[in-house]
């Protein structure tokens, strides 16, 4: 009777137990990677449309809200990808928290500072998991963006999403 391992290790004389666990790993790591790419996408069902988001750039010199128009395009800083293009502009004052005589904290406005609201619009992808921008940037409410324009280059915090 022939031994499934020899006195060398080796499985039926031909292979060893290292290399067998070697060559399984490999087999499930391929295996795994034509799942990843093949099977994750099937279920996704795309909308293409118009997706209008709301960037919130907080804290900044009144002068700023001069460098945001609306019709001007806007592109990620960092990529340069074109991101959509502003359709509305809104300023606000800017508050923040300061201590009185008598050392409580009071709301009161930031002389010179206010907050800009971009509405942008879109064109891209809605799926059931995300909204992708120019269907490359994906959007999420609360998330930052660093927006670059002919203008300026800022960051600012996805407000909401409107699609």
């Amino acid at each position: 009777m022939k031994k499934i391992i020899d006195e060398d290790g080796k499985i039926f004389g031909k292979i060893n137990i290292f290399d067998l666990m070697v060559i399984v790993i490999i087999i499930f790591v391929f295996l795994g990677t034509v799942y990843k790419f093949k099977f994750s996408k099937v279920n996704m069902k795309h909308d293409f449309g118009l997706i209008n988001f709301e960037v919130k750039i907080n804290d900044v010199k009144d002068s700023s809200s001069k460098f945001y128009k609306k019709g001007l395009k806007v592109f990620d800083s960092k990529s340069k990808n074109y991101l959509g293009v502003i359709k509305k502009v809104f300023v606000k004052d800017c508050f923040g928290y300061v201590k009185d005589i008598n050392g409580k904290m009071k709301k009161a406005k930031k002389p010179e500072r206010v907050n800009i609201f971009l509405d942008i619009e879109s064109n891209g992808v809605i799926d059931d998991k995300a909204y992708l921008a120019e269907g490359n940037y994906e959007l999420k409410a609360g998330s930052d963006i660093y927006i670059l324009t002919k203008y300026a280059d800022v960051d600012g915090k996805i407000e909401k999403i409107i699609d």
